[in-house]
């Protein structure tokens, strides 16, 4: 999976990951990051990102309530859209489908598959 370094995604989400791994030294890449923030509005999202084995999940919060949940697998690539104190908005590419996110200010998803357009 191709993916921001990690500094970047501390920028984006604001946070600083909770490594599965924390005992011995595993790189970034093979180790499992979750990223738990608030939006703008207030509204809880954890990321869990696994580089090796190239997957993400997403799960979105508001009031005490899960309103969302994702799960992508053999995702291609992560990408930054934007990274700005009002918005941060990344895409997610697999074989056949693109997924662009919004964390801020509010939390939107669109899922687009390719093989459709």
């Amino acid at each position: 999976m191709n993916i921001p370094e990690e500094y970047e995604l501390i920028s984006l989400f604001g946070v600083e990951p909770v490594f599965e791994d924390q005992i011995s030294q595993v790189p970034f890449f093979y180790n499992v990051s979750t990223y738990s923030f608030e939006n703008l509005v207030k509204q809880k999202i954890t990321v869990t990102i696994s580089p090796a084995y190239n997957e993400m999940k997403i799960v979105v919060e508001d009031s005490d309530e899960i309103i969302c949940s994702f799960s992508f697998r053999d995702i291609h690539s992560l990408n930054i859209l934007q990274n700005t104190q009002k918005s941060s908005r990344i895409i997610i590419t697999k074989k056949t489908t693109v997924i662009k996110v919004n964390f801020n200010p509010r939390f939107l998803i669109f899922i687009e598959d390719e093989i459709n357009r």
